[in-house]
């Protein structure tokens, strides 16, 4: 483990070092191919959280537990199909951006809340697995 801290602390030392502004630290200078993209995004959603999780969930519940995974595929693929090339036309950095400019403030601040709220119920599926290794 230890190993890996470090080889991630160097890599990302190493890397730092190009950066000029916040846009290349949020954006990569938008220089990232969909496929490195598309790889990040799926790489968070399914974690070692999530794949832990809905298994010890399916052991428990059954089928049900494919809900979380079906989803988030789901909004992959919504995000591919509608946000993704607008949003690679703007200067923004962030979906939330977009809705504001869109369809106005209101709506920015709405998926903002459903957005914290999302981040708040991952957070806690998150924790979830761990009680189960824990126990």
């Amino acid at each position: 483990m230890m190993l890996t801290v470090v080889t991630v602390i160097c890599f990302g030392l190493y890397f730092a070092r190009s950066i000029k502004s916040a846009e290349g630290y949020s954006l990569g200078g938008r220089s990232a191919s969909v496929w490195l993209v598309a790889g990040s995004i799926a790489g968070t959603c399914v974690g070692g959280g999530a794949t832990v999780g809905t298994a010890q969930l399916a052991a428990v519940t059954g089928l049900s537990a494919w809900w979380f995974t079906f989803g988030v595929g789901i909004s992959l693929i919504i995000m591919a199909f509608f946000y993704a090339k607008p949003l690679r036309c703007t200067s923004l950095e962030t979906i939330l951006q977009y809705l504001a400019l869109k369809y106005g403030d209101k709506a920015g601040t709405l998926a903002g809340i459903v957005s914290s709220v999302g981040i708040f119920l991952s957070a806690v599926a998150s924790t979830l697995p761990g009680i189960g290794i824990i126990s």
